[in-house]
């Protein structure tokens, strides 16, 4: 349901959008209404991200395979929004992790989500793609995630004072937008078959895959 919900609203975000553009063409570049398709522009965006979420959140469970890193990744691709992900490596492409690719690439699409509430999207996030170096637990579910598994950082502002332990409760109950984004992004990284990892700040969330 949440899947199809997700789509429909990127059809009507799509055609909000387009009559929008078509508009902005027939008014004097000096109207004030020029401003008001802007904040339209910038509420068609809201609509199109929280898409993207109930996309992640619809996520059935994955099938994980072993496979390079670098297939979950792909390297600078662009992103359906126009944007682009960029990636530090700092491992090897070729370090095998067991995963599913496509879920994968869902979690980390999502996560460029985060600080977008009230922007147009578009903007490059960057992540860095390293090796754990000793024992750590998941953020969320507590497993223990060994050292040596590959891991997948964004720095992100907005996950100061997100509260991971409360996470299930804090959707049910409904929460910001960056806290939604961070639970879709959570459910589709358990779905790829990895766990997620908060720094002791809070300022940085990281996708971490098990090495095969």
């Amino acid at each position: 349901m949440a899947e199809s919900v997700a789509h429909e609203l990127n059809n009507i975000a799509a055609s909000l959008f387009g009559f929008v553009e078509l508009a902005a063409e027939q008014v004097d570049a000096e109207s004030p209404l020029l401003r008001c398709m802007g904040e339209i522009r910038i509420g068609v965006s809201r609509v199109t991200n929280l898409a993207a979420v109930l996309e992640a959140l619809a996520e059935v469970e994955g099938s994980s395979r072993r496979t390079a890193i670098s297939d979950c990744i792909g390297g600078d691709v662009p992103v359906d929004s126009g944007g682009g992900l960029r990636f530090n490596w700092e491992c090897d492409r070729a370090t095998v992790v067991d995963a599913d690719p496509d879920r994968v690439h869902r979690a980390i699409r999502t996560l460029t989500l985060l600080g977008k509430a009230d922007s147009t999207i578009g903007s490059d996030s960057a992540f860095t793609v390293s090796r754990t170096e000793s024992e750590s637990h998941c953020s969320f579910c507590d497993a223990v995630l060994p050292a040596g598994g590959v891991k997948i950082t964004l720095i992100a502002d907005d996950l100061r004072r997100f509260d991971a332990k409360t996470a299930g409760a804090r959707r049910r109950a409904g929460g910001s937008f960056p806290q939604l984004v961070v639970t879709g992004s959570v459910h589709a990284t358990h779905m790829a078959g990895g766990h997620i990892e908060l720094d002791a700040a809070e300022s940085s969330i990281s996708l971490v895959l098990p090495t095969a």
